[in-house]
């Protein structure tokens, strides 16, 4: 019997350290290989959940990346996590968490204006890069729009990236090309839609993305739960596929960017300088440390 349960442990262990090797690349950049593993981690995480309570492993998450806590530990982390947003009275508490947003810094973060319990309709440029996964200057190259009114994002770009300001996807490289998914809440009708999306694939300027994957988890919760009627098509769940945080796209002129849609253009503080955001990303990232997330104690 104990010669059972170690040759059990051996395997897992050797499944972990497997997945483990191949998600840092295995010393090999090579986007594709690095995306297919990706693919395999993120669609067996939730059925290892069980067996890596039960064994006492580590627990992924919803992306298949590693806590490095067992099941009690992060069931505790994150019990301490919500206490202390509660305490700070903050509000939309799930994304900060999902994010990996350090509560412990706030002080640090009111210096750069960042409202942590802020919706997406009240954010500024600073509060989406605090919730973006990944953050680049990119190119609309091509569009489909899927006619199912029942798809949750109907819209398919091929999104050309220039640039990557940040990257805290857990992937090593990112491809010139992505894919970005949109929705379709305001139900503009599908000929409209489409014309309105070519013209940015036609119009060829270069926007500022903030880009997340948690929404496509999101919303097929709310599907499961019946708060939602539409569904989330398979394809979201693609590698280096992702969607826009809401009000966040900004177009770059003359190399500046809105900070405020509430603002009138004609306002001098109404844009911002593109290399000063850089900046700003740049410190806001290291203040914020997402690699030490779950080693931290948010008591």
């Amino acid at each position: 019997m104990k010669k059972n349960k170690m040759i059990v442990a051996v395997i897992f262990t050797f499944a972990l350290l497997t997945a483990v090797f191949a998600m840092s690349g295995g010393g090999n950049n090579d986007p594709a290989k690095e995306a297919q593993q990706v693919k395999q981690d993120t669609q067996s995480v939730q059925a290892k959940q069980s067996d890596q309570a039960k064994l006492g492993e580590t627990v992924k998450d919803i992306l298949g990346f590693d806590t490095g806590l067992t099941k009690d530990q992060y069931d505790l982390l994150k019990k301490e996590y919500y206490e202390k947003a509660k305490e700070l009275k903050l509000l939309h508490i799930d994304p900060l968490f999902f994010n990996k947003v350090d509560l412990n810094k706030k002080n640090e973060f009111d210096n750069f204006n960042i409202h942590l319990g802020a919706s997406l309709d009240e954010c500024n440029l600073n509060d989406f890069i605090i919730r973006s996964e990944l953050i680049i200057i990119g190119t609309f190259d091509s569009v489909i729009i899927d006619n199912d009114t029942k798809s949750t994002f109907p819209v398919t770009f091929k999104v050309r990236v220039n640039e990557i300001i940040a990257n805290e996807t857990g992937y090593n490289t990112i491809p010139t090309f992505i894919t970005l998914k949109y929705n379709n809440f305001s139900n503009i009708p599908f000929d409209k839609l489409k014309s309105n999306k070519e013209s940015l694939v036609k119009g060829k300027e270069q926007y500022v993305l903030f880009l997340t994957r948690r929404s496509f988890y999101y919303y097929v919760d709310s599907h499961e739960k019946g708060r939602t009627k539409t569904y989330v098509t398979n394809d979201c769940f693609e590698p280096y596929t992702f969607t826009s945080l809401a009000f966040s796209d900004r177009k770059i002129e003359k190399n500046k960017i809105a900070k405020d849609y509430s603002k009138s253009d004609l306002d001098e503080n109404y844009w911002l300088d593109l290399n000063v955001f850089k900046k700003n990303v740049k410190e806001i990232i290291e203040i914020n440390d997402k690699n030490n997330f779950f080693k931290r104690s948010y008591k």
